[in-house]
């Protein structure tokens, strides 16, 4: 990670697939799921430029961040090169860990969470606190579990 921190612009992203491809994984799983939209411009563009934090991890068993819209860039301070391909554990301090990690099983059993908060560290070592996040299975075309989202717009620095 570099030591200037500048989010990266919708254009740089615009025309990657996989951005796409999971813009709308995460907006047809939240659909699906939860039985509403996610009261946001579904689009890729309006997913990545929305206020809400939303990102996303792969389905491994140490499961590696597949997308970051540009609100969850700016509160970590980490580019998107950066946090693509990052162990998403690493996004929850060592003490966290262990919650988090129950929360994305119940989510993983029962399709979604709603209501996970804990701490965060942005890469500039800010501590903040993160509440009423909906956590939620990505789902194929068939239906299988892909991986798992998180959306919520609650947060706040800690002292």
């Amino acid at each position: 990670m570099s030591s200037s921190f500048s989010p990266t612009p919708w254009g740089e992203l615009s025309k990657n697939d996989e951005v796409t491809s999971q813009s709308s994984l995460i907006a047809n799983s939240y659909k699906t799921l939860l039985g509403e939209d996610l009261d946001v411009d579904c689009s890729a563009e309006g997913l990545y430029k929305s206020s809400r934090i939303i990102l996303s991890h792969d389905g491994t068993f140490d499961p590696k961040f597949t997308y970051v819209n540009l609100a969850a860039q700016n509160l970590w301070r980490i580019e998107w090169k950066d946090f693509i391909g990052l162990h998403s554990k690493y996004s929850a301090a060592l003490d966290e860990r262990s919650s988090r990690q129950e929360m994305l099983e119940e989510a993983l059993q029962k399709g979604y969470f709603k209501g996970y908060k804990g701490i965060r560290t942005s890469s500039d070592g800010k501590r903040f606190f993160i509440k009423d996040v909906i956590i939620f299975n990505l789902l194929d075309e068939s239906g299988d579990k892909v991986g798992q989202a998180a959306v919520f717009e609650k947060w706040e620095y800690l002292k």
